[in-house]
């Protein structure tokens, strides 16, 4: 009589358990979200570095190609690059010393008139009124001497913060101006260190090729934007100057620096204008013409004239815009906010490089003159 021995199987582990480990990351996912973590520290706390880099690589994608035409004309790129720099610095000097004084007013007695703003629009504004009695009882207490020493302490902190604002200013300055001047300089020989390290995947002419590409194209970018914005600072200044505001120039160079944030730069200036007009004239109504024209140009400028004159080759995602913003705001402030658009376009040019590079066995082939500039 034979017997039979059951089949012995292996148990299964329990569904839960299966789908919990199956559920788990991968090694190399979880290194990859280390890795993201840990850029973002580093951008956060070497932003008083990078900030000044960035601006001085964004300088170089712009004036290189004028540096190249002086090297053409047989100007030593040393010379051309001093050139370039002595003239930016010049520009820069020039408007900021016309502009200091009006703006170091406006910022000194800027509590004054918000106070008279107030004021004027007391009927307009009528939830505010609530809240401006109960800081008026509260400021009732001891208005005396200790109320004096305390406007004197207001005054003190607000200098030393200009005064620390200044000093960050001028070393940001001067780092750029440094590194501008040799980036411009050295030339292409800036990219020999990464076109080696590419040299398994990409030949040389080919590296420099996507090089020349997303310099002509980032360069053409921030130029015309450049010009657009310097557009709208002319035609607010002069809007500014016939309404009867003081310091027109001072309000057209504000819109058009601010004008490089989308979205949000137009609408700080809109209300900081409004204020300003709000301040000088008496009437209501006259002062709301100068943040209504503000309003108009941006929304035509930002609807119309720069979408049509960047054309499909410029054309992002509002919502990367947005994204990028925000990414950028939080790391590195008010500068983030003014990089996250070309910073953004520097990402997508160089994306778009890559994918139009012809592959075959791993190794990218020539591509002498195939990127056209846009």
């Amino acid at each position: 009589m034979s017997t039979s021995h059951p089949k012995v199987t292996e148990a299964e582990p329990p569904r839960s358990q299966w789908s919990f480990q199956k559920s788990m990351p991968s090694s190399q996912t979880l290194l990859s979200g280390i890795f993201i973590l840990l850029l973002f520290a580093g951008l956060f706390f070497a932003q008083t570095i990078l900030i000044p880099v960035t601006l001085a690589f964004f300088l170089y994608m712009i004036l290189h190609p004028a540096a190249r035409a002086l090297h053409r004309m047989h100007i030593p790129k040393m010379l051309g690059a001093a050139i370039i720099v002595i003239l930016l610095v010049s520009v820069v000097a020039f408007a900021s010393m016309q502009l200091i004084g009006p703006a170091q007013d406006w910022m000194s007695n800027a509590p004054d008139r918000i106070t008279k703003i107030e004021r004027k629009v007391r009927d307009v504004l009528r939830p505010v009124e609530a809240v401006r009695r109960a800081a008026e009882e509260l400021g009732k207490i001891g208005e005396q001497d200790k109320g004096k020493r305390e406007v004197k302490l207001t005054d003190h902190s607000f200098s030393n913060q200009l005064f620390s604002s200044t000093q960050t200013l001028l070393g940001h300055g001067i780092i750029i101006i440094i590194l501008l001047y040799f980036l411009l300089a050295s030339g292409d020989g800036i990219w020999t260190v990464p076109a080696k390290w590419c040299s398994s995947k990409i030949d040389h002419t080919s590296f420099m090729d996507i090089i020349h590409n997303i310099e002509a194209r980032l360069s053409n970018y921030l130029f015309t934007v450049t010009l657009i914005n310097i557009c709208v600072a002319t035609l607010i200044g002069f809007a500014m100057f016939f309404l009867g505001l003081p310091n027109p120039v001072l309000w057209g160079v504000m819109a058009g620096l601010i004008n490089f944030i989308p979205y949000v730069g137009p609408l700080i200036g809109e209300v900081v204008v409004g204020m300003v007009a709000l301040f000088t004239f008496d009437d209501v109504g006259h002062a709301l013409l100068a943040p209504l024209f503000y309003l108009c140009l941006t929304f035509v400028e930002g609807n119309f004239i720069t979408p049509m004159i960047l054309g499909r080759h410029f054309t992002i995602s509002p919502l990367l815009i947005v994204l990028s913003m925000i990414l950028w705001g939080w790391l590195w402030g008010i500068m983030g906010l003014f990089l996250a658009v070309p910073l953004l376009m520097l990402f997508t040019i160089l994306m778009e490089s890559i994918s139009a590079l012809p592959v075959k066995q791993g190794i990218a082939a020539p591509i002498h003159k195939q990127h056209s500039v846009d």
